[in-house]
C-alpha cells in the first residue's frame, strides 16, 4: 500500500502562545571522575526567544556536597572566550554522589545530583590496515574488548582518538579533539552471541549493556582513517550515569528531529529540581594502541 501526501500551495504561519512559568535557573554540568567540576549557570528563556545563547548568571551561590556532606562553595570564573562558569577545588571520585545547590537573588533555588560511575574495564586488542579493503576510504580496523559488570545497567560512550608517541620522553599524547569516524561492524560476547550494534559512520556512539549484561564483548570497528603516517590510536570508553545517558540521548534526538514536521517533538531529559538542565556523571578510560602494519 502506498501513502500519498497531498500538499497545498497555501501556507499560513500560526503563532502558538505557550505558557511560560517565569525565569528559572538553568544548571548544566557533567561531573567526571578525577576532575574538578565546571558548572554553567544561565537563565531560562521563553520558547519565542530567537537567541541560541542563554544569559549567564553572575553572583550565584553554588554549594557542592559529597554524599550529602558539604564540601565547598564553587568560585565564579571566566575563561578566555568570555564564557563564565563556577569551578571547584575538589576532584570528583568514582562511586561517590555529588549534589549541587544553587541560589540567586530573585530566583527559586535549584538542586541536582548524580553518582559518578566506575571506570570501564576495556582493552584494545588489535589495530591494523587491511591489504585489500572493500572501501578505500575505510582501510583500517580496530578490535577492543569490554568487560561489563553483571547485575547492573551500564551505559557507555565510545570514541576513537588520534595519539602519538615521543621517543625522547617515552610518553604518549592523545588529542581529545581528534575524533575518528568509525562503524561498529559487530559485537561478540563470551557466550558466542554476535549482534550488529551499528551500521552508520559515527564519531561518537552511545550504547548500553541491555543485550550483554555481565558479558565480555569484543567490538570490531572499521575506521575512516586515511593517514598512513600515524601509527597510534587511543580508544576511549566512557561509562555514564543513567541521567547523563538519557540527557545526551534525548538531546541528540532533538537535534536529529529539528525542522522535521513528521515526528513528535522530543523533550530533553532534565533532572534539576526547581529549574532546568542536567547534573550528569561520567568516568572515562583511555588506552593507546600501536598499528600492527
Amino acid at each position: 500500500m502506498h501513502l500519498l501526501l497531498a500538499c497545498t500551495s497555501c501556507e499560513r504561519n500560526v503563532k502558538i502562545d505557550l505558557p511560560y512559568p517565569g525565569d528559572k535557573i538553568v544548571l548544566n554540568t557533567f561531573i567526571t571522575s578525577d576532575s574538578v567540576l565546571e558548572v554553567h549557570l544561565t537563565k531560562s528563556a521563553t520558547s519565542q526567544s530567537n537567541s541560541t545563547v542563554f544569559q549567564e548568571l553572575a553572583g550565584c551561590k553554588a554549594e557542592l556536597y559529597e554524599n550529602d556532606i558539604y564540601k565547598e562553595t564553587l568560585v565564579e570564573k571566566t575563561v578566555n572566550n568570555g564564557r563564565k562558569y563556577y569551578g571547584s577545588v575538589l576532584k570528583a571520585k568514582s562511586s561517590q554522589r555529588y549534589t549541587l545547590k544553587v541560589t540567586h537573588p530573585g530566583y527559586i533555588g535549584v538542586e541536582g545530583s548524580d553518582e559518578v560511575p566506575k571506570k570501564a574495564r576495556f582493552q584494545p586488542i588489535e589495530f591494523w590496515k587491511e591489504a585489500n579493503p572493500p572501501d578505500s576510504l575505510r582501510p583500517y580496523r580496530l578490535e577492543l574488548d569490554l568487560d561489563d559488570p553483571a547485575g547492573e545497567r551500564n551505559f557507555y560512550r565510545l570514541r576513537i582518538l588520534m595519539a602519538s608517541y615521543n621517543a625522547s620522553t617515552k610518553r604518549y599524547s592523545v588529542n581529545r579533539n581528534s575524533e575518528i569516524p568509525f562503524i561498529i561492524n559487530n559485537l561478540k560476547t563470551n557466550t558466542g552471541f554476535m549482534g550488529f550494534e551499528d551500521n552508520g559512520l559515527d564519531r561518537i556512539v552511545y550504547f548500553s549493556d541491555e543485550t550483554f549484561d555481565g558479558d565480555k564483548i569484543r567490538l570490531n570497528l572499521t575506521l575512516r582513517y586515511s593517514s598512513s603516517e600515524r601509527i597510534y590510536l587511543a580508544p576511549e570508553v566512557t561509562t555514564m550515569s543513567k541521567a547523563a545517558f538519557m540527557y545526551l540521548e534525548t538531546k541528540q534526538k532533538q537535534l536529529d528531529n529539528t525542522d522535521n514536521p513528521f515526528v513528535e517533538a522530543v523533550v530533553v531529559f532534565n533532572n534539576i529540581k526547581g529549574g532546568y538542565g542536567i547534573v550528569g556523571a561520567l568516568a572515562d578510560s583511555i588506552a593507546v594502541i600501536k598499528r600492527r602494519n
